[in-house]
């Protein structure tokens, strides 16, 4: 069907509900992943456990489960999630 009008892009958005995206997240997803990546190299080696830790932690688990599963007492792992916040800070900071 043809008209003899011309459509504009203004006009269209006028008359739709459709937003055109305003950022590709792709990019800041590869770079989140990268400096997770990193930063739980970073903790294996300094300390294994921090990094067993983190890990466990980030897939849900509760404290008492990485204390079964690592045979580590609680406070060891509460103190170690305190010490991990530092370099995860330093990893994510925005420049």
């Amino acid at each position: 069907m043809e008209t003899n009008q011309t459509s504009y892009i203004e006009d269209l958005k006028k008359n739709s509900n459709w937003e055109p995206a305003t950022e590709d997240i792709t990019s800041t997803e590869a770079m989140g992943h990268i400096l997770y990546n990193e930063l739980i190299d970073f903790l294996a080696k300094h300390q294994k456990k921090m990094a067993q830790i983190k890990l466990l932690e980030d897939e849900g688990c509760s404290v008492k489960e990485i204390h079964e599963m690592l045979d580590l007492p609680s406070n060891t792992i509460y103190s170690d999630r305190k010490r991990i916040k530092k370099p995860e800070i330093e990893f994510f900071k925005e420049d």
